[in-house]
């Protein structure tokens, strides 16, 4: 192997250049000090225990009269008493140090049914630490452990495996299925069931078909609250919405399906693609739904079928007094016309 391959220790430099032989599985590598500088001895001292920890060697200018403790090599469970400028007294470093107590090591925790990691988090151990009992660990909300007991550090971190405890049902209705089918072929009525790691991310709503004659008018949600978010609307997150049960939460987004001219004529959803409409719905009904997986609770639609457009007739709605009144005046010019005629043959004769 040549010596410009290998990387050598701050302050020294090979002695032979070129190719070195490699005999047992080992290369020997003749060092000396850079030009210019000189070795000095660490002595790592533990001032807790009253007791010297091990020797270490330094390169330094030669004309160096101190070493700062950022650049002096640390043991490994220990770190220093004092940091700073350290003085060099007769070719020797006196550094003061004191086992660390503790150290800081991550917990990875992993959803082993859903093979998904969940989150990471950070805990602090005693330095010699080699396992974490789980009656130590905190766990993320909606899951429970896989495994008890004590579990192994390994490079600093924890696997932590857990399952998922608890959900978010997401009840999907169609109010008019005669009229309206969800477009990825979704029974009328059907269930999504989010991990507790995911309530609050964002989810795409469901396109919907309508047959001939009718809109998609929005969509009406039972959860803490009623709303009606407008047919504009493609996204949107639940997590502040639902209604917390023992197994986790619920809610109910029912699409709202209309009459062409019902749409047309007005409807509760906002074309800002907001609630803009008030519902009868509350976080009862929304909990109803909880009482089986299967179970969805369809929610009235809030459109306001009030207003009906009448066929075009041309006619105004003041059309019909108009006429009327027209219609009276020539019966009564016809009535007067007739008296006149019969008097005047009744005169004649």
């Amino acid at each position: 192997m040549n010596v410009s391959q290998i990387e050598l220790p701050a302050g020294y430099e090979p002695t032979v250049t070129g190719d070195l032989p490699i005999r047992d599985g080992w290369i020997y590598v003749g060092l000396k000090p850079v030009e210019g500088s000189r070795v000095i001895g660490l002595n790592y001292y533990d001032e807790v225990n009253k007791t010297q920890v091990c020797e270490r060697e330094m390169v330094v200018d030669k004309d160096a009269t101190y070493v700062n403790t950022n650049d002096i090599p640390t043991i490994e469970g220990y770190e220093f008493i004092s940091v700073g400028d350290l003085a060099i007294n007769d070719g020797w470093v006196y550094v003061g140090v004191k086992p660390i107590e503790t150290k800081v090591v991550g917990l990875n925790f992993f959803d082993e049914a859903n093979y998904e990691q969940v989150c990471e988090t950070y805990v602090e151990v005693p330095y010699d630490a080699i396992h974490l009992n789980t009656s130590k660990i905190e766990l993320p909300d909606g899951y429970e452990f896989t495994t008890v007991g004590d579990l192994a550090i390994n490079d600093g971190w924890i696997y932590v495996g857990v399952k998922c405890v608890k959900t978010l049902r997401i009840y999907w209705a169609i109010d008019n299925g005669d009229a309206a089918d969800f477009a990825d072929g979704s029974a009328d009525t059907w269930t999504q069931e989010l991990t507790w790691k995911h309530i609050h991310d964002e989810i795409a709503l469901p396109q919907i078909t309508v047959a001939d004659g009718y809109v998609f008018n929005g969509w009406s949600v039972s959860g803490q609250n009623g709303e009606f978010w407008g047919p504009e609307l493609k996204t949107m997150t639940v997590g502040d919405k639902f209604v917390a049960d023992e197994k986790g939460g619920v809610i109910s987004i029912t699409a709202n399906i209309v009459t062409r001219e019902a749409g047309q004529g007005g409807s509760t959803g906002g074309n800002d693609g907001g609630s803009t409409g008030s519902s009868e719905q509350s976080g009862a009904t929304a909990a109803a739904a909880s009482a089986g997986n299967d179970t969805v609770v369809k929610t009235a639609a809030p459109a306001d079928n009030s207003v009906k457009i009448l066929p075009q007739t041309g006619f105004t709605a003041e059309a019909p007094a108009v006429f009327g009144g027209m219609l009276f005046a020539a019966m009564a010019g016809a009535g007067a016309y007739l008296f006149a005629m019969r008097k005047k043959l009744n005169e004649t004769f």
